[in-house]
């Protein structure tokens, strides 16, 4: 099994990811039993892509493979600007939708909310840690290493982020979940954009450190509850301005993206 493992190490991965998450997440598509304790459910689901990564890097090798491949993607200490850019992107294409929705009065795409800026520093931290920015150890800390050593950054964005958005279909059946009331379409559309923003920030922007993508994906998971924006309603709009800002990254960059990298 071992050897299996190995030779399939990104099959491994998605299989191990996607069991334990669904897994999880199944007992309530089942019963829609959503109260203060099986919302757990959902949040544990959430680190299916670190559980991925350790079960196969501990059958591919042993456990003190685990330690030195977290030491790995921790210890390569992040560039100001990758931080800059993780803390501010999320908030500047928030706050660019709530311009767009003001400026052509989308009054049906307004939801006044009760901003509480003073508590956004821990809000963040949190959902670093457990709504969301966690994955990135998986998806980034892990997978895309594994693709560019075998495709160059604009393809390996697009798998990394079909895996990363066929992952969270069982949630859209989770009447509790965010995922519910998001567009279809418009999420996929979305995740990809984002999964080739999160490859730009980590191996062009920053020095390939993990912490800039947990950030930026935490506050991509929050930052429109700041604003008076109804973000399910307004998805579309945040999904054309990531789309816009992809454009311009592939236009500026090009040679970024179609070139593969020399194996990691």
């Amino acid at each position: 099994m071992r050897k299996l493992i190995k030779n399939n190490q990104i099959f491994s991965f998605i299989i191990f990811t996607y069991l334990f998450s669904w897994v999880l997440w199944s007992y309530l598509i089942f019963t829609q039993n959503i109260n203060n304790s099986t919302q757990w459910l959902i949040i544990i689901g959430g680190f299916g892509p670190v559980f991925g990564a350790l079960i196969t890097i501990y059958f591919t090798n042993d456990k003190k493979q685990i330690i030195m491949w977290f030491k790995n993607i921790i210890k390569t200490k992040p560039n100001l600007k990758s931080i800059l850019f993780a803390l501010t992107y999320p908030l500047i294409v928030a706050f660019m939708v709530y311009i767009i929705i003001n400026s052509f009065q989308l009054n049906n795409l307004i939801r006044e909310v009760n901003t509480q800026w003073y508590l956004y520093p821990l809000n963040l931290l949190t959902i670093m840690l457990l709504g969301g920015g966690q994955e990135e150890f998986g998806w980034r800390g892990f997978l895309l290493p594994k693709l560019l050593n075998k495709f160059n950054p604009f393809i390996s964005s697009i798998v990394i982020g079909l895996i990363w958005y066929i992952w969270h279909i069982p949630l859209y059946f989770i009447k509790a979940s965010p995922q519910a009331n998001l567009p279809f379409g418009w999420y996929l559309l979305n995740i990809l954009a984002l999964s080739m923003i999160l490859t730009f920030l980590q191996n062009k922007i920053g020095n390939k450190s993990i912490i800039p993508a947990v950030i930026l994906h935490g506050g991509v998971n929050i930052s429109q509850n700041y604003f008076n924006i109804n973000a399910a309603n307004a998805y579309y709009l945040f999904t054309i301005v990531n789309i816009l800002i992809v454009i311009v990254l592939i236009t500026k960059e090009k040679s970024f993206w179609i070139e593969k990298f020399k194996k990691m």
